[in-house]
Formats: C-alpha cells, sequence, structure tokens
C-alpha cells in the first residue's frame, strides 16, 4: 500500500513577510511586475494587513508624472499608475463592507480623501486618453484598452462617491475638473444605443444585468447632488444640451428603469428564480438595481428642481410627475414579494424620494398648480400613496407624508378639473382604498376628510348653479 504524497508545509510567517517586504522595496522602486503582484495579493488581505501597502498604491500618482502628449517616455509612469489605482481599488473594496468596521478600513478610506489631489488627476488623465479619445496612443507596452480604462475612471468614482460629500473638501462634489467626465458618462449610460457599448459597460462593471453601468453613474451623480451647490447641475445641462436636452435624458433615466421592470417580471422572474451569487440581502440583483437608481432618480428630480425653476417645469412639461407616479406603482407591486428587512430601508428611502419630489411640486412656485396635480391624479397617485404602508415595512415616516399629501390635494378640490378627476376615482376604487387606509390612523383620518370635501364640493357644484360658476372660475384662473 503506497504511502500518501506528503502535504505542502505553509510557508514560515517569517519567510513571507521578507518576500512582501522585497515586493515592496521593488515596487516602489518602479517594478509593474511587483506592483501587480502586490494588487493580486491585497485581494485576500484583511484590512489590517491592507495598511501596509497604502504607501506603494500611492507613491506612482504623482501629479507631475502626467504627460500632455503620451510618448513611449511615459508608458512606465503611466503603467505604474494605473496598477496604483487598481491597488487603490483593491483596498477601497473593504470599505463598504457592512460586517467590517474597524480603525484599519477608517485609515484606508481616510488615506483616499488625503490623496484625492493626486488621484483624480490620474482618473481624468486615463478618461481622456484612453476613453474619450478617438484617436488613444498605441505603443510597445502601453497595455490599456479602453474598457479598461471605462472600468478603472467608474470604480474609481463610484468609491469616491461612498467617502466623500459636499463637507469634504476632496470629494466629487468639490471636484469641479471631474464634473464634465461624470456628466458624460451619465448622459451616455442613460442615452447610448450602441447596445454592444452597453453591454460591455455593464460587463465591465462586474454585473450580468443590464443597467449595471446605469446604477453605478446613477450613484456618482447623486454624490454631486447639493441644493446648496449648483455648479454641478449647470454642468450636467450643459453636456446634456440645455434644459430640454436635460429633461429628455431624465425621462429616459426612468422609462429604462420602467423597461427594466417589465421585462423581468413579463420574463416571469421572481425573488426564488435567484442564486446567492447573483442576489444582494437574499433578493435579486435586478430589484436592487431597479429600486436603488428610482431612488437616485428621484433625488436628481428633487434637487434640480430646486436649483433650476426652467427645468422643474420642463420636467413637467415631459409629464415626468406621472412617470414618477407609475414607476411608484411599479415599486409598489414589486416591494409586496420583498421580505427581506435589510433591504427594506431600500425600499422606503426610493418611496420617500419619491414622494418628496411631489411634494415639492405641491408645495412649491408651480407655474401651473393645478396641471401638476392633475397629472399626478390621472396617474392614480391616490391609490399609490394608501398603499405605502403595505409595500414597506416600517414606513411610518412614508404613512405621515402620504397623510400630508392627501391632506394637500383637499386644498385643490375647488378647481374643476382636479374634483371631476378625484370624483372619479371615488366612485371606481374607494371601497379597495378604504380598506387599505383603515390600517392607519392619521392615514385614515386624512383619507376620510378628503372624501368628506370630494363629495360636498360635488353636491355643492350640482346643486347650486352659482358654485358651477365658481368652480368654472377657479379653473379658468389658472389656464
Amino acid at each position: 500500500m503506497s504511502s500518501a504524497p506528503p502535504q505542502r508545509q505553509p510557508e514560515d510567517g517569517h519567510t513571507f513577510a521578507r518576500v512582501i517586504q522585497f515586493m515592496i522595496s521593488k515596487a516602489a522602486s518602479g517594478s509593474i511586475k511587483e506592483l501587480d503582484g502586490l494588487c493580486n495579493i491585497a485581494q485576500h488581505w484583511r484590512p489590517e494587513q491592507l495598511l501596509l501597502l497604502l504607501p506603494v498604491f500611492y507613491h506612482h500618482l504623482d501629479p507631475a508624472r502626467i504627460p500632455d502628449v503620451v510618448t513611449s517616455r511615459d508608458v512606465r509612469s503611466i503603467m505604474l499608475a494605473r496598477y496604483s489605482l487598481k491597488g487603490v481599488l483593491v483596498t477601497l473594496n473593504r470599505v463598504n463592507n457592512r460586517k467590517e468596521s474597524t480603525q484599519a478600513i477608517q485609515t484606508i478610506a481616510d488615506n483616499l480623501i488625503s490623496n484625492w489631489h493626486r488621484c483624480h488627476l490620474w482618473v481624468n488623465f486615463f478618461y481622456r486618453h484612453f476613453f474619450a479619445s478617438s484617436n488613444p496612443a498605441r505603443l510597445p507596452g502601453l497595455l490599456i484598452t479602453r474598457s479598461e480604462a471605462l472600468k478603472l475612471v467608474v470604480n474609481m468614482l463610484m468609491r469616491m462617491s461612498l467617502i466623500g460629500d459636499s463637507q469634504t473638501p476632496q470629494s466629487l462634489i468639490n471636484t469641479p475638473s471631474l464634473h464634465p467626465i461624470i456628466s458624460q458618462l451619465w448622459c451616455m449610460a442613460v442615452t447610448s444605443k450602441d447596445n454592444d457599448f452597453l453591454t460591455e459597460a455593464d460587463k465591465v462593471m462586474g454585473s450580468k444585468e443590464q443597467g449595471a453601468f446605469q446604477e453605478h453613474m446613477s450613484y456618482v451623480v447623486q454624490a454631486c447632488l447639493d441644493v446648496d451647490q449648483p455648479s454641478f447641475v449647470s454642468t450636467l445641462i450643459h453636456v446634456a444640451g440645455g434644459i430640454r436636452a436635460m429633461a429628455s435624458v431624465v425621462f429616459k433615466y426612468i422609462r429604462n428603469i420602467r423597461c427594466l421592470y417589465r421585462k423581468k417580471v413579463l420574463s416571469g422572474q421572481s425573488i426564488d428564480d435567484t442564486t446567492s451569487c447573483d442576489s444582494v440581502f437574499g433578493v435579486p440583483r435586478w430589484q436592487t438595481m431597479l429600486i436603488n437608481c428610482f431612488g437616485n432618480c428621484a433625488n436628481l428630480l428633487f434637487v434640480t428642481s430646486q436649483q433650476n425653476c426652467a427645468l422643474r417645469e420642463a420636467y413637467i412639461d415631459r409629464n415626468l410627475v406621472a412617470i414618477v407616479i407609475y414607476t411608484l406603482r411599479d415599486l409598489c407591486q414589486l416591494s409586496l414579494t420583498l421580505k427581506h428587512d435589510d433591504f427594506a430601508k431600500h425600499v422606503k428611502k426610493a418611496f420617500e424620494d419619491a414622494l418628496g419630489y411631489i411634494a415639492l411640486l405641491m408645495g412649491g412656485p408651480v407655474d401651473d398648480l393645478v396641471a401638476v396635480i392633475c397629472q399626478a391624479l390621472r396617474a392614480r397617485f391616490l391609490p399609490t400613496i394608501l398603499q405605502a404602508h403595505t409595500c414597506i415595512p416600517g414606513a411610518d415616516t412614508a404613512e405621515c407624508l402620504n397623510a400630508l399629501l392627501i391632506t394637500a390635494l383637499r386644498s385643490y378640490l375647488t378647481y374643476d378639473k382636479v374634483l371631476r378627476i378625484a370624483g372619479s376615482e371615488l366612485e371606481a376604487d374607494e371601497k379597495s382604498l378604504d380598506a387599505i387606509a383603515q390600517r392607519d390612523t392619521d392615514l385614515l383620518q386624512a383619507w376620510n376628510l378628503f372624501k368628506k370635501d370630494v363629495r360636498r364640493f360635488l353636491d355643492l357644484r350640482s346643486q347650486i348653479p352659482a358654485a358651477s360658476i365658481f368652480f368654472d372660475r377657479q379653473c379658468a384662473a389658472v389656464h
């Protein structure tokens, strides 16, 4: 009987440490091979171990080495910067791990912020020379494809969007040189008709799902939105091609989300069809992507409508109020199947962001507020907001907002168009809507008062001739 082959003994810890120190020394001296090797090894390290590699990963990102015109003399510096950014991304992959929250992870995040002035200039360079350029440099040893440049740029933007904010001097919103790049990539993700490019871009983002590129860029754009800092939105409007073009891009953005929903639902995909490898919180990847994209879009509408009144009106003209509500109804149906508490807060946030946009229009200086109310009611706004608590676990805040919205609608029942649509809603669905409203006290009270006013005004209009004149004049006054 032959003896079993001897098992390989693990390397001595001191030997391994010497090898790593040797690789760090060689990488710091300009060895592309050793720098790439450290990137591969680092993928399996704990955050505490990664701290050892941070100095070498940032060492070769000196902005002074960025060439205006790429020549053969620049190849080594460019490739070192490429692998340095790859190493930085490897360390940042641990920052947003919910299961890990240590001082080491905070140090990794702080290092990106403190070195952002170096990183963002190289991100800009890789975008301009290897992705956006129609004639990128082709030199021996310069091994960077258009797809690799896109992956590097978007992932760096995405990681920074999760770390920095408007209060951080080193952040996306406070890096205006990147605003045109972010705007171009977002418009491209939303409006491109090149299916081959979009398929490749989704794959580059590490997902098999359609729309992954759009999802990544929606997070990056969201990180650049601040009501008190309109400079990014000005750039976004300029890159899109003006106010009307910007409204069209946002319309296409929401339509893409609805198309994904219809495609998946009509194909019969459900939560039970998903394996652990393509799910988040036990929820199919496409569902998390759809809901997160919609929440980011609602926030975009909310912020930009406050910053630019012409854009706010362009959104209304493109029927975006109705489109938002239609998509909200889709989410209501989808969220009925989501019983995962970890993901419920994402659904809730998307719902509240959308309701916040509608509430902004109802309470703000809109040119034709009655038209907005009618657009919302025709899109079945009443059934949608009443269903909030059945769709989202623990939606107390949303229920409060829903009750306030229903109360606000009452003040517009003196307008003929609003009254007619509200009366039709009651006639068609009153019993089913009553059943939903009864599950929350505040919502039920607001709903009963709304119904009472609808009936009172309808009776007044039909029984008293002078009332008909009043309602007609109210309607004419805003048209």
